[in-house]
């Protein structure tokens, strides 16, 4: 009898490593004039135009200080009438420090310079501009511009870099998905350009299903994340997609022994642009070493003579599946990925930005063979049957999103999203004594709507309230065949509506001291219960140097991924909903640090506790 059976809790208590990043400082200055009153500007990179979210913005020697927001504007309330240096630091760019005076009413434009690196021989000289810890407890900036500096298997891959960081951790070397503090892969949310990403894998794992050519910033919520976000219970990783010079035509291409890629920029009129990135293996045309490397890997196993099984079943490796009494030869499998992400920004006025976003990513397997005779140990020799197996996995997702500047004051941003996963495997297996196989299909939608708005009243408060709507539609289906007949198999699936709203409150007092309180309340009508999420994050500065840090939260998740124990079934994993046969997942954070810094390092130690209830696993065992 199959059944899903709740393992109740789970607790997770560590120390984390210390991490230690070098911090270079590095400011050329300009003069440029900034209004009385509130100073406003947009931030952008001086050799494409990007605009560069969550940039720092701040006063030198003052307490007004902010970060810009997704689509590269800030805002500095109450700045009183004189004269000050603005500085401007955003990962991977030279600090940039700006002469301002309060006597011009129009808006600063900021161009941040790229910070370059030099190849000299085989040595890679370059500033530690990679990843950076923020103020915020258990938040971590990346920067995709620079991950080429870093070692990779063929591939610059976002996910694997994350994977360096204390508290991240995949299972193993086929695996690019997060552990995060104790947390699975399906309790982290992903978000790119606000849609939902539910697997994140290319290759098996080999490689994250994200092309950083297309990606400008990432922020990873380690623990103990704001009201904003909710549905899942361990992190967060926000992406932010590119979105092309507005300028200038661009066009580029590269290659490595894996795969090739190239990005399309196109300015529309100066007030916005269009970027188009692709890539795509040519695995299934050309096998690469690296490619035969990487493959022998994930089989486990070297060239070997074929060998029969002791028992039925269908292995769990790629390249090797057996089925009733044989083991099928070493078979070097059709195979390839692609993912292709495009995103359209357009700026009708100077208080208004559209986005459209569109990401599809797919990898496709056929490991199908025909018969072929084997000599056994024993020296007979035997015909293996005829296989057809064919599977393919991946996402497809599109958002558009509104967003408007009401005044220097308050901003309003609308997103709505839809996102997909789907997996699809087929085994046939005939032979003149026997025919059998299995179907198994999991497909996961989601149609978000999300309203974010925010106020700065005064330079010391910045109020967030939110209200977002996710339909979620879940279907999971598998079928053992044999002969004409289906042998067992298992039917879920279902819809739910989650309907959630927040409000924080963040207080900065001073520039040594902030504290954000904020509350989650969600309605799931498979349940119909309400879910109270409260969650508060402290930071203090004892010195110029060292800092104090804590946060606590309570969160829920109503999508699920369920593992399945069944070794002879392989590590296929599906999504379900939680409803009357599976309580929702809950996770309670308690999070506290220190961190020193100087011009030059920065340490920085965190503890934390996890605990969780409503874990599941799928079993095919009988009670």
């Amino acid at each position: 009898m199959q059944k899903l059976c709740p393992r109740h809790r789970r607790r997770t208590l560590m120390w984390l490593g210390v991490l230690c990043l070098g911090l270079g400082i590095n400011a050329p200055a300009n003069t440029l004039s900034a209004q009385a009153g509130d100073v406003t500007g947009i931030v952008r990179d001086s050799l494409n135009n990007e605009t560069l979210p969550n940039a720092a913005v701040m006063l030198v020697g003052e307490r007004f200080r902010t970060l810009t927001d997704e689509f590269g504007r800030f805002t500095l309330v109450n700045v009183p009438t004189g004269e000050y240096t603005l500085r401007v630091e955003y990962l991977g760019y030279l600090p940039l420090e700006v002469e301002i005076t309060g006597d011009s009413a129009i808006p600063l434009s900021i161009l941040m310079k790229p910070d370059a690196f030099e190849l000299e021989g085989v040595t890679v000289e370059t500033s530690t501009g990679i990843i950076q810890p923020t103020g915020e407890i258990s938040v971590i900036k990346l920067s995709p511009r620079k991950l080429a500096t870093l070692p990779s298997l063929g591939e610059t891959d976002i996910f694997r870099t994350l994977q360096l960081l204390p508290g991240v951790s995949g299972t193993n070397d086929a695996s690019s998905g997060l552990f995060i503090r104790g947390g699975t892969p399906d309790e982290n949310l992903v978000l790119l350009d606000g849609m939902t990403v539910y697997h994140v894998d290319h290759f098996f794992g080999v490689f994250s299903a994200f092309n950083a050519d297309a990606i400008k910033d990432v922020r990873l919520f380690k623990g103990g994340f704001p009201a904003r976000y909710g549905g899942r219970t361990s992190s967060v990783v926000d992406m932010i997609g590119k979105a092309g010079d507005n300028e200038n035509f661009n066009m580029s291409a590269g290659m490595n022994l894996l795969s090739a890629r190239a990005v399309t920029e196109v300015p529309l009129g100066g007030k916005g642009s269009w970027l188009v990135s692709a890539r795509r293996s040519y695995t299934d045309v050309i096998r690469t070493g690296l490619y035969n490397s990487i493959f022998n890997t994930l089989e486990g196993e070297e060239e070997e003579e074929p060998q029969p099984t002791s028992q039925g079943g269908r292995g769990g490796g790629p390249g090797g599946r057996g089925f009733g009494n044989f083991q099928q030869q070493t078979i070097q499998p059709d195979f390839f990925f692609y993912d292709l992400n495009s995103k359209l920004s357009y700026s009708p006025t100077d208080s208004d930005v559209v986005a459209l976003s569109v990401y599809a990513g797919e990898d496709k397997l056929d490991e199908s063979s025909l018969g072929s005779e084997i000599t056994t140990p024993n020296g007979q020799t035997r015909l293996t049957p005829d296989r057809v197996d064919v599977s393919d996995w991946g996402n497809r997702g599109a958002s558009g999103r509104w967003s408007r500047a009401w005044g220097s004051r308050f901003t309003s941003d609308v997103l709505v999203a839809y996102s997909e996963y789907f997996s699809e495997a087929a085994l046939d297996v005939e032979s003149t004594r026997f025919a059998r196989g299995f179907r198994e299909d999991n497909e996961v939608t989601d149609f978000t709507v999300r309203l974010d708005n925010t106020w700065r009243p005064f330079q010391a408060s910045d109020i967030g309230v939110g209200f977002q709507f996710t339909d979620t539609d879940v279907a999971y289906s598998f079928q053992r065949l044999q002969g004409d007949s289906v042998r067992g198999g298992l039917d879920m699936g279902g819809t739910g509506a989650l309907t959630s709203a927040y409000a924080q409150h963040r207080w900065l007092p001073s520039d040594r001291f902030n504290l954000t309180v904020g509350v989650r309340a969600s309605s799931y009508d498979q349940t119909e219960s309400l879910y109270w999420e409260p969650r508060t994050s402290i930071h203090f500065k004892l010195t110029d140097r060292v800092s104090l840090k804590g946060a606590w939260g309570r969160y829920y998740q109503f999508v699920k991924r369920i593992e399945n124990e069944d070794v002879l079934e392989g590590s296929r994993d599906f999504w379900v909903l939680a409803g009357e046969r599976l309580d929702p997942l809950f996770a309670e954070h308690r999070i506290v640090g220190a961190s020193w810094e100087d011009d030059d390092y920065l340490f920085d130690v965190e503890a934390y506790q996890k605990d969780l209830t409503g874990v599941s696993q799928f079993s095919t065992r009988s009670r």
